[in-house]
């Protein structure tokens, strides 16, 4: 077996995808797009932490670990009336774009993560994996 390569395509992916949800959170925000948008989202905060996380651990599980927190944001979209909402209307293009762009990189980022970990996880040389012996 190979050794796993800690920026495959895939978790580059997850990266890039969270880095643009991110950006478009940070432009919503700037902006002041959407009615009851806090002025320093947690949604910030969140994201770079999976990216943070994504980025810097270079363990087989890192992309799952910096999937968790968009994985959090994508819930909150599908729960959230706000979100459905805005979604609902691309009549106001702005709002629709901006959430449209945060629900796709975060979506993006989770399923890139969770193959990103499949990836390193199959990737580990075979004296490793659990329940074999490692002589």
């Amino acid at each position: 077996m190979s050794r796993p390569n800690p920026w495959s395509t895939a978790r580059r992916l997850e990266v890039s995808a969270l880095a643009v949800a991110w950006l478009a959170v940070l432009v919503q925000a700037v902006t002041g797009v959407g009615v009851d948008f806090p002025t320093v989202p947690p949604a910030l905060f969140i994201l770079g932490a999976g990216i943070a996380v994504t980025a810097l651990v270079s363990r087989w599980w890192g992309p799952a670990a910096g999937a968790v927190p968009p994985l959090v944001i994508v819930v909150g979209a599908v729960v959230a009336p706000d979100a459905r909402q805005q979604l609902g209307d691309p009549g106001e293009l702005d709002v629709f774009v901006g959430t449209l762009v945060v629900f796709l990189g975060t979506a993006t980022g989770v399923i890139a993560g969770i193959v990103a970990t499949i990836q390193n996880r199959w990737a580990r040389p075979a004296g490793r994996r659990a329940g074999t012996d490692a002589t």
